[in-house]
């Protein structure tokens, strides 16, 4: 299984992927609900990233907190989901502090989005929606 990484630019990912100028557009347009976009790697992508997929996913995530991070970073983030395999997400810090503490080294509190439901994902080459 490979992991979503979220950013507010695609730097630290040039040698990983292989987009064009028109997919560098579509990443990066707003769209109703946030879009993760499945994109072709590069063999220097790390299996850690892509798992068994020849794709990486990418979320272009606009907020203060995500672009400071990666731009003091020069690299995306992964992007976790607030709860355990299986189980229904944690919405508050205090919900995921008690029941993931142990499992974190550090939570920054910040907004989400408004959205309740995961974002869709999208192969970037075929237009295909995988999740919607």
């Amino acid at each position: 299984m490979g992991l979503i990484l979220v950013g507010s630019n695609l730097t630290g990912l040039k040698s990983w992927i292989n987009v064009t100028d028109q997919d560098r557009e579509q990443i990066f347009s707003k769209t109703k609900r946030p879009t993760t976009y499945l994109i072709p790697v590069t063999e220097k992508a790390p299996y850690w990233i892509t798992g068994k997929h020849s794709t990486l996913a990418f979320r272009f995530v606009n907020t203060k907190i995500i672009a400071i991070l990666t731009e003091a970073l020069s690299f995306p983030i992964v992007s976790t989901s607030a709860n355990y395999h299986g189980q229904e997400p944690l919405r508050k810090t205090e919900d995921v502090s008690l029941e993931m503490s142990s499992d974190l080294d550090y939570i920054i509190e910040g907004e989400c989005g408004s959205f309740s439901r995961p974002s869709t994902i999208v192969n970037i080459l075929t237009g295909q929606e995988i999740r919607e």
